[in-house]
């Protein structure tokens, strides 16, 4: 859900913008109003995974895994435009977005099914 949140906020792309100096998490969270809060947590989480680099207390910034999902496009226009956000893109962005969609939105489900089963009579 961490990744899924990343993707869907274009921190790579704010990230990218700012190179290896980084970004405060104020300055990655404005743009698409989320809770510079929150977010730092779900950047912080996706630290410890070598996803995302924490320069220093709530400073981010991109290492080789995070900066492939980078679009190369403005942020205006990812926050903007998002239908058009995987249109001429480069890097993996577009990959993950389009086959981790379900995944991601599935996973929520997965405990359940896992320690409670799966009962096909509720089928209809």
């Amino acid at each position: 859900m961490a990744f899924h949140i990343a993707m869907g906020s274009h921190a790579a792309k704010i990230l990218g913008d700012a190179g290896a100096k980084g970004k405060h998490i104020r300055d990655i969270a404005k743009p698409t109003r989320t809770g510079p809060a929150k977010f730092a947590r779900v950047l912080r989480l996706l630290a410890t995974r070598h996803v995302f680099i924490e320069i220093s207390p709530d400073v981010f910034a991109n290492d080789r895994i995070s900066s492939i999902l980078d679009s190369r496009k403005s942020v205006d226009d990812l926050v903007t435009h998002p239908e058009t956000m995987h249109d001429g893109s480069k890097g993996l962005g577009p990959i993950v977005g389009t086959f981790g969609d379900e995944s991601f939105k599935s996973s929520t489900a997965l405990y359940d099914v896992v320690m409670d089963g799966f009962h096909w009579t509720g089928l209809k």
